[in-house]
């Protein structure tokens, strides 16, 4: 948790310098590249525990959910967006 707020504050393009975030090509940094590659992991993890556990109402919104989380933290990460995806 606060771990991955100390990373992320120490960077040169963290808030309030938000427009250094937009420019592409910059080196991800092992924190970074660490924290994506653990919630990329957690979400495969909560998509595979939604088919395992007992099916709810809302089966679909999550299945959906989990989808579209991984999508775009996949387009984030391979259209060099991380800073802001």
């Amino acid at each position: 948790g606060f771990e991955i707020v100390e990373a992320l504050h120490s960077r040169e393009w963290f808030f309030p310098n938000v427009e250094k975030a937009f420019i592409p090509g910059s080196p991800m940094h092992r924190e970074i590249r660490t924290y994506i590659i653990v919630s990329v992991g957690y979400y495969i993890q909560l998509l595979v525990y939604v088919f395992v556990e007992t099916r709810r109402k809302d089966f679909l919104e999550m299945v959906i959910h989990h989808v579209i989380t991984l999508t775009l933290i996949t387009i984030a990460w391979f259209c060099d967006q991380w800073k802001i995806g």
